[in-house]
């Protein structure tokens, strides 16, 4: 709302000024709406969770009258909502109401995929023209849904290589790659064997020993994944002979 002031003055003849201000005020009837997101970020969960992602659409201004806008949300498909969740929609304030809530249902689940952005957008504000126009402040609200999955790959760094003499030793690499959320994590691995004169069996490894210093049998581990970090490598020795 804003204020002047009129003013009286150079009087002419005899007249004398009494009271030579008077205050107007110019009352705004106009009403502002604008959106945010509760949550900035989100990790999208595993398959079978789901989450309430909320956004908050607020007036300002004039809250004398009725105001109604329109949403519509964007970036992510149908499916990574629960079903039945609306994607758009309207929403109506009643007379002296400042603030609503938008809620969607976020179905987590176990794909890998890049992060993706929620947004809402606010469109068509309608008011009694009575009570003066609506404008959109803010019209577009965003929440990131990250992705947290994980593809892990393992592939020999050699195809093929000689066991070498007895005595001797030669190590294998394989390598561990993953992709998707790059959170620290470990994983397991261990060597295996099969049947027949063509498979190998426990003399062919250097195997390590146990807390009591026992054959700890095939070669086995865990491989260690920093935050950030996308490949680690695992060495496989493996024992010549005659």
């Amino acid at each position: 709302d804003e204020s002047f002031t009129v003013t009286l003055g150079n009087a002419s003849g005899h007249a004398d000024i009494l009271v030579g201000e008077a205050q107007g005020s110019i009352v705004s009837d106009d009403v502002g709406i604008s959106i945010q997101a509760e949550q900035a970020a989100v990790d999208e969960g595993a398959a079978g969770e789901t989450q309430v992602l909320r956004f908050t659409v607020t007036r300002s201004g004039d809250l004398s009258g009725p105001v109604s806008v329109t949403w519509t949300a964007s970036g992510l498909q149908a499916d990574d909502f629960v079903l039945g969740t609306a994607l758009n929609g309207l929403v109506e304030f009643a007379a002296g109401e400042t603030s609503k809530v938008i809620e969607l249902t976020l179905a987590g689940d176990a794909v890998l995929e890049s992060d993706e952005t929620l947004t809402l957008t606010l469109g068509n504000p309608v008011s009694n023209p009575a009570y003066g126009q609506t404008q959109l402040l803010t019209d577009t609200a965003s929440t990131l849904v990250r992705n947290d999955d994980l593809a892990l790959s393992i592939d020999a760094d050699q195809a093929s290589a000689a066991e070498g003499d007895a005595g001797q030793e030669r190590s294998f690499t394989f390598t561990v790659t993953r992709s998707g959320d790059l959170r620290a994590t470990s994983v397991d691995w261990k060597v295996a064997v099969g049947q027949g004169v063509d498979a190998a069996s426990l003399a062919d490894f250097v195997a390590g020993q146990d807390a009591l210093g026992a054959n700890a049998g095939l070669p086995s581990g865990t491989v260690d994944f920093a935050e950030g970090q996308t490949s680690v490598q695992i060495t496989v020795r493996v024992a010549g002979d005659g």
